[in-house]
């Protein structure tokens, strides 16, 4: 999947003209919410963030994590639910 980074290392869903294209299967899947959550390192490269070397790949949330997996869980019912509706799937209650 595609996503974006910042200078700071923080995932982006869409580009503001200023980010790096990165592609990576750790975020298939997952909502704008949750993916904006996240530093990431690339492989092979290395990144200071609040003062900490890290080298890639490295994947750490720095949102609130709680909240970002309900939005990706919301996110998932949404994709589910329109699934059925197109399957003409009815569910009462």
């Amino acid at each position: 999947m595609k996503f974006y980074i910042d200078d700071e290392n923080k995932c982006h869903a869409a580009d503001d003209g200023t980010m790096r294209e990165v592609e990576d299967s750790c975020f298939d899947g997952m909502c704008a919410e949750y993916i904006e959550g996240f530093y990431y390192v690339p492989k092979a490269e290395t990144s200071v963030i609040k003062g900490q070397e890290y080298s890639g790949p490295m994947l750490s949330a720095f949102g609130d994590y709680t909240k970002m997996e309900l939005a990706q869980a919301r996110y998932e019912l949404a994709d589910a639910d329109r699934a059925l509706k197109e399957l003409g799937v009815r569910v009462d209650g």
